[in-house]
């Protein structure tokens, strides 16, 4: 049987499609029936959890049929492997691995996979996902929120940014750190999957001129200063980009043409750098007595490997031997 992308040494496998159907109901409650194509040989792996008020889970089932009656519930499916075909209406939509992701609205629907999937199902809340749409995009972002009331596919690539490969990334960072769910959400990591799923269900809005936004590119002087005296001070160490589109009051697009005019690089970039220059100093004033590990994911990297590469390009020495050589010195 297939791993799960996320959660599988905790994993629930069954061979029992009743069984299934019934842990399925807890995640889509609109679930009708579900059965296998096959009893005989029918199998099936799942792992669910919750980081804040954000319910995510992995799965993984040999072939079955479902039906969903009409709810009030919202349902991203993220393939994983596999295709599966869905019917609404008479409309079908197939959704599979680096093509389309599919989401459910509250209408009824009916799915076939002839072949094994592995999926991740993500239970969506609307209205966080606006909020975030117009944190993102400025105030004017009613004009472009997504209409979830009609079945849809999500593409998993536009241009030359797979989506694919960005959700992939944020569930092996989910993966690794499964033993501490608290370290997730007190880094606001469920923040991170909505602010990758709006960018995935209206990407064309990130690339196109904040022409509709009220606010324009551009701060004061004083707003400049300000900035500079907080980078010392290491308050926007523990930001994240909702945080920082809010300190700023701007949209991500606006936000982006800021940093650029201004300070020459991205607001992924600048936040990068104040965590590295905030985990520099805590090495140096706990005379290098720290847990790296623990302290690349308290200033909000989820993956070590990654922090270490960000922290050797910008000090010139990976974390680790900058410890050892501190010690060194103190000694």
């Amino acid at each position: 049987m297939e791993k799960l992308i996320f959660g599988d040494k905790f994993a629930t496998t069954n061979t029992n499609s009743q069984v299934v159907a019934t842990q399925l109901s807890k995640i889509v409650p609109s679930l009708q029936y579900f059965e296998a194509i096959s009893d005989k040989s029918f199998s099936s792996k799942t792992f669910s959890t919750s980081i804040n008020s954000l319910k995510i889970s992995a799965n993984y089932i040999s072939p079955f049929r479902v039906s969903a009656n009409s709810s009030s519930e919202y349902t991203l499916m993220i393939p994983i492997k596999g295709k599966c075909t869905t019917t609404v209406e008479n409309k079908n939509f197939v959704w599979d691995n680096k093509s389309f992701a599919y989401c459910k609205p509250r209408c009824e629907a009916k799915s076939i996979s002839l072949i094994p999937r592995n999926f991740v199902l993500i239970d969506l809340d609307i209205q966080r996902f606006h909020e975030t749409s117009k944190t993102m995009l400025g105030e004017q972002s009613d004009k472009f929120l997504h209409n979830f009331e009609n079945p849809s596919l999500i593409p998993l690539l536009y241009k030359n940014i797979s989506f694919d490969t960005m959700l992939k990334q944020l569930f092996y960072s989910l993966n690794s750190n499964l033993e501490d769910i608290t370290i997730l959400e007190k880094a606001k990591f469920d923040e991170l999957i909505y602010r990758t799923l709006v960018f995935m269900f209206m990407p064309e809005r990130f690339y196109k001129d904040d022409i509709y936004s009220t606010k324009k590119a551009t701060i004061s002087t004083s707003m400049c200063k300000l900035v500079e005296e907080l980078k010392n001070e290491d308050f926007f160490a523990f930001m994240t980009l909702s945080d920082l589109e809010k300190f700023f009051d701007q949209s991500t697009r606006n936000l982006q043409l800021i940093f650029n005019k201004y300070y020459g690089c991205t607001p992924t970039q600048f936040l990068r750098e104040q965590k590295l220059r905030y985990a520099s100093r805590v090495i140096r004033e706990t005379d290098g007595n720290i847990n790296v590990t623990k302290l690349a994911i308290e200033t909000g990297f989820y993956n070590f490997s990654l922090f270490s590469k960000y922290y050797k390009t910008y000090f010139g020495v990976n974390p680790k031997d900058s410890i050892k050589n501190f010690k060194k010195l103190k000694f």
